[in-house]
């Protein structure tokens, strides 16, 4: 994997009549990535959305940093942080009865 290319960062580009033959996405692809490893827990991941307006964020092999493993959405982060909160709110209800 040598970059990734965001929708935010072909918008401009789609507006422009003509010019959608002349650029190539290698050109707009943004090298210095934010990635993840299968490793990281969700402490990491919501930090790592937090330093760039992202929707999604690679996962890589963490031996072979090129290497896409899968893509992590910012709503499945967010959908397991609300989960994991709902989880510990109900097991300390519990211990409350």
């Amino acid at each position: 994997m040598s970059g990734v290319v965001s929708f935010q960062d072909i918008r401009e580009i789609l507006l422009e009549e003509g010019l959608e033959h002349l650029v190539v996405m290698k050109e707009l692809a943004q090298t210095q990535l934010i990635k993840l490893l299968p490793s990281d827990n969700l402490n990491e991941a919501i930090r790592k959305f937090g330093i760039k307006d992202i929707e999604a964020i690679p996962v890589v092999d963490p031996k072979e940093p090129d290497l896409l493993l899968g893509i992590i959405k910012r709503k499945d982060v967010m959908d397991a942080y609300n989960r994991a909160i709902l989880l510990q709110v109900a097991h300390q209800t519990k211990k409350l009865e």
